[in-house]
């Protein structure tokens, strides 16, 4: 399953209703803003992040989300 797959289903069976602090963070190799962009229809996605991923990246998140 890929990750859009994964949030339509969790969309579509209505798992953020039972789950309302659900937080999903893509990680992608795409630099595509289209899929940056879908990304930001998902009221359950907190940030997309292009791969590679760096621990300054991991820093910030942890900073903003904590």
């Amino acid at each position: 399953m890929g990750g859009w797959e994964f949030l339509d289903i969790i969309t579509e069976r209505r798992y953020n209703e039972i789950f309302p602090l659900l937080k999903v963070i893509l990680l992608s190799s795409t630099i595509d803003p289209k899929d940056i962009e879908k990304s930001k229809s998902y009221p359950m996605v907190l940030d997309f992040l292009s791969k590679p991923i760096t621990r300054e990246m991991l820093e910030e998140l942890k900073n903003n989300n904590a």
